[in-house]
């Protein structure tokens, strides 16, 4: 019979069983009928002939059970037998199973939502048409030549010369450039809108269509200043607009400067940047934006504009690497001592290069807390497997005495496992499904687009997880079950062919499993704790309470410097005047979050030496503003005139690392093309992370007001003032608007990371602990209930009830033991990769460490002791009559 003939039959006999089964007793019975009429031919009596027919043909059911066993999908019959025989037996254990559903269901669960996490912000295609023939083009730049880089976020972007370059790769089809940016909208209400600055390809390399209008055509983008225009996503065109189909044609202001709004995208197009965009506005409009005071376009050495491909029909990712790949080498060729390594991968939100380099620990360290709570969560169930199988090997030992085969029998315990594990990855997609309400609760901007929702892959990663858990659970119990010596078994005895059957080697095994894992999280959670109360409690170097800092759009509307000193002067006074205001200064930002660096040089004799450091650019006022103090020397404003050379003031850090052994002060020190005094050496701060409290970091007088942020520091709430300024602003003119920060919230976002970190690793270590104790529990309660007749002997010939709680004490406690101290190994491992987020908290802390481990200890004696101390109380004479 062929295989397509085979599959028929195969899909009849399972699909129309009833038909088959009917058939079979049709031709059953027309073959007894012509039997028996053969044999009354042959002269024996009706009776007699139809006895003889059926002696013939074997019995009727023994022959339908043959005819069964043969046919084709007679193994998908077994199959559907042995699923309907394991549903009835959890039916009849409803507490066995629901335990173990709801066991797995929180370890594939959090596993799952993990990963859902991980795959979102890594790997999830963008949200356009054909995503999969898109890519994303970056830069890993080994050497920037002598002209050096400008950089504006990551050092993996491209300059517009760059992305034009690249665009001319033929395996692209076609290419687009972005770079998102608040652009201001002045009118009825103004508002800044997130937008995009995108090359005019931008729509058809991403295959966008426009509903209403048309889309930027290339001469908007053939020279600077080309295109005043813009296009409205469809959100921003309804919550807006009211949907009005006018705006085609419409003028509206940006910046300050007059853009026809020339279209409308489709719905649920939000842009390809992390941030959700509302508007989109040609890139050659950029220097014209900025009002000519930032013109990064014309920048052939600048990173800035993130680049979108798509791939061109019949071209492969490979093909498109190794053309990206002689662009690079062109590039490199026209700027003496760059090396550049051109980067293709499939288009996702962050694929930075930066976020693979950086964020690998992070999420490796996300995805080994979803395995490890999995793997906790199987051990647990394998120790319930395990007691199943004991209870059941009578029943066992009796369907291997009527025929079946071990083969069989695991086949059917693991059909049972099978049935637990997709029930728990059922329950336990409730996770999954209730991540995108947590993650937008969570999120610190609502425009964040991070989509969390379930596709396609994560269901399928949810159920090859759900399979991999049935053989991690379920293999070795149906083995050990299956090992039945068939006399000790149907006598009731608990053994296991010729041994007396003990808390066995892989009970034991389990249990230090759950130990390690829970000492692992634990500890790692105890680190991250102590590390973010380090950071709340260790003073930084300067205020970090009731300051706020106030920008402006001064710039983006188009004033120039002398326009934005009167205005910023006016609500300084304003301020200075407000009671309870301490100090007011300029600043190019606050501390924390983003690094500012640049370089230093400084010659010694005959040399000099060039050295990377922190930059801020403050007034003198900065100083007393965040309670710093200047250790030696003055501030900028007191500070006569110096010639050709500007005054700087130094943190004390740096002036050690410039000047080792002498005194900084009157020093000189090159950056920019310009030559600096030293005016004062300022007490050390933490600039950029809280775990370098003493980082090197030099001052300039900042100047213009543009691009600056004005710092307050208040005795108390600065409430009031934040809902004051604005107001003061747009009276002065109503273009004007005013966004605040908190400091406070500054140094909750620097400390959300170990927060989480600490919270989901406690919340799981916890969970672990608890699913760690419950199996101690279980293993010692085995190992007593297998043992009560030697208890009962030992109580019988004089052995004390605590002599006994030790001994059920020590056989449970060897597993913990070892348990603990393979999971602070881990944890001390796992510590020393993370050490960077732990704020200077010692990855071998002893309090972290001591006091998890207390817990530990303390969980563990407590689970073997509850029931060693039962085992104590048996009655001798009761116990050895009833097993004797």
């Amino acid at each position: 019979m062929s295989i397509v003939s085979r599959v028929r039959a195969a899909a009849r006999n399972v699909l129309r069983r009833a038909d088959v089964e009917r058939e079979l007793d049709d031709e059953l019975r027309s073959y007894v009928e012509l039997l028996t009429a053969e044999k009354i031919a042959e002269g024996m009596a009706p009776a007699d002939a139809r006895r003889a027919a059926l002696v013939d043909v074997g019995g009727v059911e023994q022959t339908k059970e043959e005819v069964r066993d043969v046919r084709a999908g007679a193994r998908i019959d077994a199959l559907r037998a042995d699923v309907r025989h394991t549903l009835r037996g959890l039916r009849r254990s409803p507490g066995f199973t629901i335990a173990v559903v709801c066991t797995l269901a929180i370890g594939i669960g959090l596993n799952s939502a993990m990963f859902t996490v991980v795959y979102s912000v890594l790997a999830r295609s963008l949200p356009i048409r054909d995503a999969d023939r898109v890519v994303n083009i970056y830069q890993r730049l080994r050497s920037t030549g002598a002209r050096g880089r400008e950089v504006r976020g990551s050092t993996s972007l491209l300059s517009y010369d760059e992305f034009l370059a690249y665009a001319r790769v033929p395996a692209f089809a076609a290419a687009a450039a972005y770079h998102p940016q608040g652009l201001t909208v002045t009118g009825a209400e103004n508002r800044v809108v997130p937008s995009e600055l995108v090359s005019c390809g931008y729509f058809r390399a991403l295959r966008t269509s426009i509903v209403l209008g048309r889309s930027f055509s290339e001469d908007e983008c053939s020279h600077t200043g080309a295109g005043p225009v813009a296009i409205l996503s469809h959100a921003a065109w309804q919550a807006r607009y009211a949907g009005d189909s006018a705006i085609v044609g419409t003028v509206i202001h940006v910046n300050g400067l007059p853009l026809t709004v020339v279209g409308v995208a489709e719905p649920g197009f939000n842009g390809i940047s992390f941030e959700r965009a509302a508007m989109w506005v040609p890139i050659t409009m950029q220097p014209t934006l900025e009002h000519g005071r930032d013109s990064i376009l014309v920048h052939d050495n600048a990173s800035w504009l993130t680049v979108a491909a798509r791939l061109a029909l019949g071209a492969t990712l490979e093909q498109a690497r190794t053309q990206a790949a002689v662009t690079g080498r062109g590039l490199d060729a026209a700027d003496p001592g760059r090396r550049t390594i051109p980067v293709v991968t499939p288009g996702a939100y962050f694929n930075f290069p930066e976020v693979s380099a950086e964020g690998a620990l992070p999420m490796a360290l996300i995805l080994l807390l979803g395995f490890t709570i999995v793997a906790m969560a199987c051990a647990n169930v394998m120790n319930l497997l395990l007691a199943r199988g004991l209870a059941r090997r009578r029943e066992i030992a009796i369907r291997l005495a009527i025929g079946a085969s071990r083969r069989q029998l695991v086949q059917q315990l693991l059909i049972e496992s099978g049935a637990l594990a997709l029930a728990g990855a059922l329950v336990g997609m409730v996770f999954v499904v209730a991540l995108p309400p947590i993650v937008r609760a969570l999120s610190p901007s609502t425009e964040i687009q991070l989509n969390v929702s379930p596709d396609l892959r994560i269901v399928g990663y949810v159920f090859l997880l759900a399979i991999a858990t049935t053989l991690l659970v379920g293999l070795t119990p149906a083995l050990q079950a299956t090992s039945v010596d068939l006399t000790s078994a149907f006598k009731g005895a608990a053994t296991f062919g010729k041994r007396q059957h003990r808390p066995s080697r892989i009970r034991s095994t389990i249990v230090a499993v759950q130990m390690a894992g829970s000492a692992m999280l634990l500890v790692t959670a105890g680190l991250f704790l102590r590390a973010a109360m380090r950071a709340t409690v260790t003073h930084p170097g300067y205020a970090t309470h009731n300051v706020v800092a106030f920008s402006t759009n001064a710039g983006p509307l188009g004033y120039d410097a002398g326009r934005a000193g009167v205005v910023y002067r006016a609500l300084m006074d304003r301020i200075r005047q407000t009671p309870g205001v301490v100090d007011v200064a300029f600043t190019a930002r606050l501390p924390l979050l983003v690094r500012n660096s640049g370089s230093v040089r400084v010659i010694r004799g005959n040399d000099s030496a060039t050295y990377n450091v922190d930059v801020a650019s403050v007034t003198a006022s900065y100083f007393h503003t965040m309670d710093m103090r200047i250790v030696r020397g003055t501030t900028f404003d007191i500070v006569a005139a110096m010639g050709d050379e500007r005054p700087v003031v130094v943190s004390g850090s740096l002036a050690s690392k410039l000047w080792p052994g002498n005194d900084a002060l009157g020093r000189r020190l090159e950056s920019g093309g310009h030559w600096f005094r030293v005016v004062g050496i300022a007490s050390d701060a933490a600039s950029s992370s809280l775990s370098r409290p003493a980082e090197t970091t030099i001052y300039f007088v900042a100047t213009s007001p543009l691009e600056k942020q004005i710092v307050v520091r208040t005795s108390n709430s600065p409430t009031a003032l934040i809902a004051a300024v604005p107001v003061w602003a747009r009276a002065m003119d109503p273009a004007l608007l005013v966004q605040s920060e908190r400091f406070e919230d500054r140094i909750s976002l620097v400390l959300l990371p170990a927060r989480l970190v600490a919270g989901s690793t406690a919340s799981l270590g916890a969970l672990a602990l608890v699913l760690a104790v419950i199996g101690i529990a279980g293993v010692v309660s085995f190992g007593v209930g297998q043992r009560r007749r030697e208890v009962a002997v030992r109580l019988a010939v004089g052995a004390t009830a605590q002599q006994v709680v030790a001994l059920m004490m020590r056989q449970g406690g060897t597993p913990i033991v070892a348990g603990i101290v393979v999971g602070i190994a881990l944890a001390g491992v796992l510590a020393r990769l993370v050490r960077g987020l732990l704020f200077g908290v010692s990855p071998l802390d002893p309090i972290a460490y001591a006091v998890m481990t207390g817990v530990l200890a303390l969980s563990g004696v407590l689970a073997t002791y509850v029931p060693s101390r039962r085992a104590a109380r048996v009655d001798p004479a009761t116990t050895l009559r009833d097993e004797g």
